[in-house]
């Protein structure tokens, strides 16, 4: 399993694994044996991340969204790479650059 390290810095105390760990755990035997059934499908994946289908697979498509399994012509996506892929794009408040310009223009848009 994963080694538990004292010293493993973490940049957000809130979540238990960093992405590097959730990745490792992933590919352990024990941990795939348990996530069978945490694969979801598109629809299930989309209001897990309470977003349409169609957003889901606009990101997928440009490639920008969680990492997806196609098994044939079925897309799935495992919890574990949601999770990961939710960390990997954490942002804090004051990193979004404010634009009132860009607010007022969608609003007269």
């Amino acid at each position: 399993m994963i080694p538990q390290n004292a010293n493993t810095h973490r940049a957000n105390a809130d979540y238990p694994l960093s992405p590097a760990e959730l990745r490792a755990a992933s590919t352990d035997p024990e941990v795939i044996a348990i996530e069978v059934k945490d694969v979801l499908t598109p629809r299930e994946a989309a209001a897990y991340l309470r977003a349409s289908e169609s957003w889901l697979k606009l990101m997928r498509l440009n490639g920008r969204g969680p990492i997806c399994i196609q098994q044939g012509r079925y897309i799935r996506y495992r919890r574990v790479d949601i999770l990961v892929w939710l960390m990997q794009n954490e942002r804090r408040p004051n990193s979004f650059k404010q634009n009132s310009n860009t607010f007022a223009s969608r609003a007269n848009g």
